[in-house]
């Protein structure tokens, strides 16, 4: 039986770094593709505590008022004659596409056969108070449900301290 001896030869060099690099950059574009960055979008607002909401924001009806009083309708700045105008057709437009979906028909704004979409409301906590019901009060003539933002506080809620 004859042995035949390896002719090849191991060099030692330096040490290829494209497909490392190639490696990070693809796990580094994975994560920031697969990892949600912006919990909420739009104009900062210093928005009020809450302890533990249990709500889920998922739906695309934001509406922003910052603490100079300014109307934002899912991030577009606008007046309160064009809010009204815009939730009346979107409400519309809502309500026709899930009859379609359902084989239905519907008669206006205010027909129960169809779920309302919700509002989602983020004020400024130094708003006025009459602003914020101002939109309140418009979402519920169109029968949207109302959700208010509100930033999450840690810990059991605090109690105010009563000075006699």
């Amino acid at each position: 039986m004859r042995i035949i001896r390896p002719t090849a030869r191991v060099y030692a060099g330096r040490l290829d770094p494209v497909p490392l690099i190639n490696v990070v950059f693809l796990l580094l574009i994975f994560f920031l593709i697969s990892s949600s960055l912006v919990f909420q979008p739009g104009i900062p607002v210093d928005l009020p505590p809450a302890v533990n909401p249990n709500m889920n924001v998922t739906d695309k009806l934001l509406v922003t008022i910052n603490r100079n009083g300014v109307l934002y309708f899912n991030d577009k700045r606008v007046e309160w004659a064009e809010l009204e105008r815009e939730l009346r057709e979107l409400v519309l437009d809502s309500k026709v596409a899930a009859a379609n979906r359902a084989g239905t028909r519907i008669t206006g704004i205010g027909d129960k056969t169809v779920r309302n979409p919700a509002l989602i409301l983020r004020a400024d906590r130094n708003v006025p108070y009459d602003r914020i019901m101002q939109v309140i009060s418009l979402a519920r003539s169109l029968n949207l449900g109302v959700y208010m933002a509100t930033a999450l506080q840690t810990g059991g809620p605090k109690t105010p301290k009563i000075m006699e």
